[in-house]
């Protein structure tokens, strides 16, 4: 690597700069899944302060600052790879171009989306139904998350570059303080007499620290560089985003839309019978997402390299240890499933239940590994592929989900699920060993 630009990084505290594969997976773990525990702690007590009409409100507010990412636009994702091909050439400077163009693609987008949000605010409370006498509070709540919304962008823009820099420990320190604001600003607000404005205002204020705090770290890492190079362009990075957009949209319908066709065929009660096993199953997801998220700069900057046989050997190491690490949870869970769900939902539940959980346990497993040439196809500039298997799959699932949840009830859904992960793991993973076959030099089509 040249020594000019990169050599200017701070050079304290290694341990938040790079590390193994296996010490930011484990960093991505807690970054992921300490905020979820401290979720336990205070949504009760924003549920008894706003009671349960207006908390209702904030849990939308919540669930809808979140669901905002999609306007990302594969944005995020495209950052953290033009970051890591730079940064693994030395030049940092076109790093620095990628994430300042990124950040004001996504402020401009942000500032755009929450100018429309404020014009039919109006409509959007009308069509949610709020009492009356909560009508003026739910619009300054929507004016709140409008605010925050440009915020909320480009600190997902910042959080790719340190995942392109592999600043896992900085990232990862920065999630948690940000998580910490996020749950501990609205906790004071109501406390404080503040209501549902001021809760969903600390929540803008939030994002808005948030984007400081990240600002103010990255930049220590990414100086002002004067660009050398025009080969970051707008057009590149939407190009690549996308694509990217795509599977973000087709991932969570393929995921979710099992409940929605179970109620639809078998009615609500059932619904409550395999969500609730559903709902943590998919919790494991946060391991492959932390490990994935961990391995993407360095396949993206190996694949780069034209070394398409280290990129194998990467993937294939991880996709052992993951499966096989994976496996050996699972083959725990399985023969327990009946008697743990008796003790949390009780045996009416468990006897409806256990065999579809036990099916979609072992689909859970097999998913797990297809993250792997999945990671590898969007890192190489190749997430079309991703997108276009799961586009396909989406009218088939949901086909072969209702035929079979109307002959086998709960356990047909199940079994969907279990057939679509090994068709799709199985097409991932061929399509992967046919173009990592040789070290030729690498083509991206959609770079």
């Amino acid at each position: 690597m040249a020594k000019g630009t990169q050599a200017d990084a701070p050079a304290r505290a290694p341990w938040l700069r790079q590390g193994s594969t296996g010490v930011a997976t484990s960093l991505n773990l807690l970054g992921l899944g300490v905020p979820s525990l401290l979720a336990l702690f205070t949504i009760p007590v924003l549920l008894r302060v706003l009671g349960d009409g207006e908390f209702g409100l904030f849990a939308l507010a919540w669930a809808a600052m979140g669901y905002f990412s999609i306007l990302d636009l594969g944005i995020t994702r495209a950052t953290s790879r033009s970051v890591a091909i730079a940064k693994d050439a030395g030049r940092l400077d076109q790093a620095g171009k990628a994430l300042r163009l990124a950040l004001a693609i996504q402020f401009a987008l942000g500032c755009l989306v929450a100018v429309v949000l404020i014009k039919s605010s109006a409509t959007i409370v009308s069509l949610l139904r709020v009492r009356h006498e909560s009508v003026g509070v739910a619009r300054d709540a929507m004016w709140w998350l409008a605010i925050g919304l440009p915020f909320t962008l480009v600190t997902g823009a910042v959080n790719g570059a340190f995942e392109g820099l592999r600043l896992f420990g900085l990232l990862n320190i920065t999630r948690f303080a940000s998580s910490l604001l996020l749950l501990g600003l609205p906790v004071i607000a109501v406390l404080a007499g503040a209501g549902l404005t001021g809760a969903v205002g600390a929540l803008a204020i939030a994002r808005m620290l948030g984007f400081a705090m990240v600002a103010m770290a990255i930049g220590r890492h990414l100086k002002s560089v004067p660009s050398q190079g025009p080969s970051i362009t707008v057009g590149s990075l939407y190009r690549y985003g996308t694509w990217v957009t795509v599977t973000g949209i087709t991932a969570p319908l393929l995921s979710q839309s099992d409940r929605f066709i179970v109620g639809g065929v078998l009615g609500m009660p059932e619904v409550a019978a395999y969500a609730a096993p559903t709902d943590v199953i998919s919790r494991l997801s946060i391991v492959p997402a932390a490990l994935t998220s961990a391995l993407f700069p360095k396949i993206a900057a190996l694949d780069a390299a034209g070394g398409r046989s280290a990129v194998r050997e990467e993937v294939l190491r991880w996709a052992m240890r993951l499966g096989v690490g994976m496996a050996g949870f699972i083959a725990l869970l399985l023969p327990s499933t009946p008697w743990l769900l008796t003790v949390w939902l009780g045996p009416a539940i468990a006897a409806k239940a256990s065999v579809a959980t036990q099916i979609l346990l072992i689909g859970t497993l097999i998913n797990t590994v297809a993250w792997l040439p999945s990671t590898f196809f969007v890192a190489s500039g190749r997430p079309h592929i991703p997108a276009i298997s799961q586009l396909i799959q989406l009218p088939l699932y949901f086909a072969a989900a209702s035929l079979l949840t109307a002959r086998l009830g709960l356990m047909g859904v199940a079994i969907a699920s279990l057939g679509r992960a090994i068709v799709d793991t199985s097409v991932l993973y061929v399509l992967f060993f046919w173009i990592t076959r040789s070290d030729q030099p690498s083509i991206h089509p959609q770079s």
